[in-house]
């Protein structure tokens, strides 16, 4: 018997549809004729066929032994169709899916497949020449400027010089450890000449984690200023505050802690065991107590000093891609804005941060100097740890 065919195309190929509703794949062709297998060959259907490409018509040839699968093709079509008319239409999502639904009237029994983790990787191909050359990046995530469908933006940003240049955007809709780690692997899968050795970011840990098991050996960091902020938070919290501002004591036990960070990681725990307690109050006391339990806890053993330590590191901040993502907000100007809207922005900002990359390129610098204080602290430290590293210093 003849049987006419349509064909539309999955993941490994076209798939051919004849019209009794039985879909196949090319198993091998000879001249003008190709040998058909069905589509569930691997699940143990002998079901083939033979397609005449002359006359376009398929010939089956062993019988099927299972029913039809009668939505395949439809959910492809539906699925193309509506991607096609996202391309030109301003209508939400939701509409164009109404509206090609509405012109098939199978659609409404069909239904896609849900996993509950999506990502959407946006780079600019012209920063491939230079990531061979990139041993820091830094990394952040913001959740303002998201389009409703995901939950946050995730960006990684290359360090080039004293710049931080965003070089791929994420969106993601969770952020748990699994979908970090596919998003990752498949950034190093686009680009595999970036092997950076060092990474700055701010302390959530299963972003963290993820970077340290899709690069082996790399160096990762948290920000000294989130750091420092979540220290004067539990001062606060704890109702260290206030002692503080009336005990110099206590205020320069506390900034001891903030600078702790700053030695290397195998004088942390030795240094901190050093550190005179203040002279306080009981009551005082007990809520220094407090604190200290907590700094032990979560920066001592749960961090531990080989993450919380930035000494030798040229950059001990992310500010730059804090700075950016409030950039990107008030661009946006609207918390969880279209995706029209959000995607026209990131294709403009790519586009302007690949010029920059040009002009970096050319020797010429981008933004305005760094300020006089933020210079004098970095010779400042830079002395300290020459002194320290040559005996003449001491860390207390």
């Amino acid at each position: 018997m003849e049987y006419s065919f349509d064909q539309y195309k999955r993941n490994t190929g076209k798939v051919y549809t004849s019209s009794d509703g039985y879909k196949y794949f090319c198993h091998k062709s000879i001249e003008n004729i190709l040998y058909l297998r069905c589509v569930l060959f691997r699940k143990g259907c002998k079901g083939s066929a033979k397609l005449e490409k002359a006359t376009n018509l398929i010939y089956p040839k062993s019988e099927h032994n299972h029913g039809l699968q009668d939505y395949r093709a439809e959910v492809y079509a539906i699925k193309t169709k509506c991607k096609t008319t996202s391309q030109t239409s301003q209508h939400n999502l939701r509409h164009i899916f109404n509206d090609v639904t509405r012109s098939n009237p199978s659609a409404s029994q069909v239904t896609f497949k849900e996993y509950g983790r999506i990502a959407v990787i946006f780079f600019s191909d012209k920063l491939y020449d230079l990531l061979a050359d990139i041993t820091n990046i830094q990394f952040d995530g913001t959740f303002y400027t998201v389009p409703k469908q995901f939950y946050q933006l995730w960006t990684l940003f290359l360090t080039v010089g004293r710049h931080a240049i965003p070089a791929i955007h994420c969106l993601l809709t969770n952020k748990d450890d699994e979908l970090y780690v596919a998003v990752i692997q498949k950034m190093r899968e686009l680009v595999p000449q970036l092997e950076p050795d060092c990474a700055m970011s701010d302390w959530e840990q299963a972003a963290r984690n993820a970077v340290k098991r899709v690069y082996p050996g790399i160096r990762v960091n948290g920000c000294w200023f989130h750091y420092t902020q979540a220290i004067w938070r539990k001062t606060q919290k704890y109702g260290l505050a206030s002692t503080c501002r009336g005990n110099s004591e206590c205020a320069s036990f506390v900034k001891k802690i903030m600078a702790i960070p700053f030695l290397p990681a195998e004088l942390i725990l030795p240094t901190y065991n050093l550190l005179q307690i203040p002279t306080l109050q009981q009551s005082q006391m007990k809520k220094l107590e407090v604190f200290l339990n907590y700094f032990e806890k979560q920066w001592l053993t749960k961090i531990g000093p080989e993450e919380l330590s930035i000494f030798n590191l040229k950059y001990v901040t992310n500010n730059a891609a804090e700075s950016y993502h409030g950039k990107l907000k008030s661009i946006i100007k609207s918390s969880h804005p279209r995706i029209w809207n959000f995607l026209t922005v990131i294709n403009n900002i790519i586009a302007d941060y690949d010029n920059e990359m040009a002009r970096i390129q050319e020797g010429r610098e981008i933004t305005r100097p760094s300020k006089k204080k933020n210079v004098m602290n970095n010779e400042h430290r830079k002395r300290c740890k020459e002194k320290l590293l040559s005996g003449s210093y001491s860390p207390i």
